[in-house]
């Protein structure tokens, strides 16, 4: 695993800042935590988050509940969804992914329903 958050890193060393997508900030968020902790304040318990991290696709996949229902969220590098369900969040909702602070906003506005 840190092998895979070092490859991370240094691809993200590699694009200053404020040229960063979407994806790539929340890629950053990952590696900070500040991904985890905005997870947890919007009412997800105990998040596992899995990111594939391949030439040919880039994912961070997230599972988790809250209150009563499971959630199941991927983000990609042009969308994202958000799956919610009692038992099993099989048919997720999908969202362009446009910045970084819409992510946040669709789930924490999504989560609070």
């Amino acid at each position: 695993m840190f092998s895979k958050k070092r490859k991370i890193r240094k691809y993200l060393d590699g694009i200053e800042m404020n040229k960063r997508s979407a994806f790539e900030q929340l890629l950053s968020d990952y590696l900070e935590g500040t991904l985890q902790d905005a997870l947890l304040q919007a009412g997800v318990e105990k998040p596992e988050i899995h990111v594939d991290f391949l030439d040919d696709y880039k994912c961070i996949d997230i599972q988790g509940k809250c209150r009563q229902n499971y959630v199941g969220i991927q983000i990609e590098e042009t969308e994202f969804t958000i799956g919610i369900d009692p038992d099993e969040p099989d048919e997720p909702d999908y969202y362009p992914l446009e910045s970084k602070g819409q992510f946040y906003k669709v789930l924490s506005g999504r989560l609070t329903k």
